[in-house]
């Protein structure tokens, strides 16, 4: 559909999103991840932007299940949209993967950046 449609109804995308997570059949799961990703890759810059912290929040029981599945659309989303970057310190990190390492890698670095740490030596 895209993000012209997409992003209009996001919240209540949203919604029904968080509302399957509850089902934990497998077969659910991997359609989830292909919802979220979906989902994820639909919206514009600036609804993503506004909705980034719940959806990281809300969607971290389906990313420990299939870390390697939303790796891809994580990193798109946290790592490489410029303007999500600036959240990433209000961020948790993520299950410990080594598929996610690079999200949870720039996570710890803007959150070194709000405490005015130095991220030297962060891996």
């Amino acid at each position: 559909m895209g993000k012209r449609y997409i992003s209009p109804v996001s919240r209540k995308i949203l919604a029904s999103l968080k509302t399957a997570l509850k089902l934990k059949d497998e077969e659910f799961y991997d359609i989830g991840c292909h919802a979220w990703t979906n989902f994820l890759y639909n919206l514009d810059e600036s609804t993503l932007v506004g909705l980034i912290e719940e959806v990281v929040a809300v969607m971290k029981p389906l990313v420990k299940k299939r870390p390697e599945e939303m790796a891809p659309v994580l990193t798109s989303v946290l790592v490489e949209t410029p303007s999500v970057k600036e959240f990433l310190a209000n961020m948790p990190l993520l299950p410990e993967d080594d598929s996610l390492s690079i999200i949870n890698q720039a996570i710890l670095e803007h959150q070194l950046k709000v405490v005015g740490g130095s991220t030297e030596g962060v891996v």
